[in-house]
């Protein structure tokens, strides 16, 4: 019997704050798939949460460390310098974007490289580009899950012509060339498939979780002081 196949997701996010992430993970688990997830680690306080995760998760994980290190210095460098450049001619390849865009998109991608896969899904934005050339470098496949509209999902978007440069060109660069889609609402896929011409078939999946999840009884309001 062939073995199952291996879908690797890769996400610049704390499993603990990508809750559709895991949902994810668990669901092509439960289906028969052989699941990796590649995610981020970078905000301490996160870190019970992630473990909980981790300890009950049926799938493998690799964490990138992205807050000390030299490694994160550099990719840090690399991310205010391709700021600068594309500041000052508002242009520049895919390469340049996602790492103007994300100061983890290297490191995710070439954690994700190590990850053998047949298909890779990239989860927010900084996760398309390390699955995209994850995928590339192993000759597979690769997807993606919007969470959001993210060419207009924030004021930095909006306003910072670097940001928006960034943002568009990752996507009008990898989303037509995705094997995989999904979106979190209909009007997001729809918005994509407008924007960008995609003729791949976009999945809704929303952002709904099972009733088993939902704590045993009302959670008191935080008060503002």
């Amino acid at each position: 019997m062939p073995p199952p196949r291996r879908i690797c997701l890769v996400s610049p996010s704390h499993v603990a704050s990508n809750p559709r992430l895991v949902k994810e993970a668990d669901a092509l688990h439960a289906a028969g798939y052989d699941v990796h997830v590649v995610a981020s680690w970078y905000f301490p306080p996160l870190d019970k949460y992630d473990l909980e995760i981790y300890a009950a998760a049926p799938w493998e994980r690799t964490v990138v460390y992205a807050m000390t290190g030299p490694r994160v210095v550099f990719a840090k460098l690399l991310q205010r310098f391709f700021r600068n450049r594309i500041r000052h001619s508002l242009c520049g390849s895919l390469a340049a974007a996602a790492r103007a865009n994300h100061s983890a998109s290297l490191l995710l991608a070439n954690a994700a490289k190590h990850v053998r896969a047949d298909l890779y899904i990239g989860h927010c934005l900084a996760g398309l580009p390390a699955a995209a050339w994850a995928a590339r470098h192993h000759h597979a496949r690769y997807g993606f899950d919007a969470e959001d509209f993210h060419s207009a999902e924030t004021e930095n978007v909006l306003r910072d012509p670097v940001d928006a440069f960034a943002v568009r060109t990752i996507e009008s660069s990898l989303l037509p060339g995705c094997s995989h889609l999904t979106a979190s609402s209909p009007l997001i896929g729809r918005a994509y498939e407008q924007t960008y011409r995609i003729t791949a078939p976009i999945t809704t999946v929303l952002n709904t979780f099972p009733l088993s999840q939902a704590p045993s009884a009302p959670i008191e309001a935080a008060r503002s002081v």
